[in-house]
């Protein structure tokens, strides 16, 4: 078990607004957006089994673009 921890980096996101933000838009919990906010920050693809998240996220857009 520990020899994952080597393997999976463990990151939050930074931009404690744009959770903020994300949330209010998708009408989502801050939980919920700071899993979207950091795979924007670091550039990757979120991947969830949560479909209320995903039908959210493809109805705003990805908050239409990332410009909210």
């Amino acid at each position: 078990m520990l020899y994952l921890f080597r393997v999976l980096k463990v990151t939050s996101p930074k931009d404690v607004r744009l959770v903020l933000k994300l949330a209010r838009k998708l009408g989502v919990t801050y939980y919920d957006s700071s899993y979207l906010a950091a795979s924007w920050e670091l550039g990757t693809v979120l991947v969830t089994d949560d479909e209320k998240l995903r039908r959210r996220v493809e109805e705003g857009g990805e908050a239409r673009s990332r410009g909210f």
